[in-house]
């Protein structure tokens, strides 16, 4: 509960909302020494904005994921092999050169 009674405001309701009217809101504003009722709003239009900026990313990063396929284990061991020989093909190079 907010000073003077209010509760947090549900989905839709603004802060003013809450207080009942915008003196209400002001009064109790000024009493806690907290941002005034526009500053309130502006910074929930912000958050508002915030959220919706941060699902539209996990909805294309969703998209983008979408088309990837986990190899098989058969294929991801043939890549770990190919791997090891060409670590063990580098140091014979490096070797071979006398540089390493």
């Amino acid at each position: 509960m907010f000073a003077g009674g209010a509760s947090l405001p549900s989905k839709g309701m603004s802060i003013v909302g809450a207080f009942g009217s915008e003196e209400q809101c002001r009064l109790s504003h000024r009493s806690l020494a907290a941002p005034s009722c526009q500053q309130m709003s502006e910074l929930e239009e912000a958050e508002v904005r915030l959220v919706d900026s941060i699902r539209l990313g996990l909805q294309l990063a969703g998209r983008a994921m979408d088309g990837y396929h986990k190899p098989d284990q058969q294929k991801l061991q043939a890549l770990k092999d190919t791997a090891n020989r060409l670590r063990i093909s580098s140091i014979q190079a490096t070797t071979a050169a006398g540089s390493g």
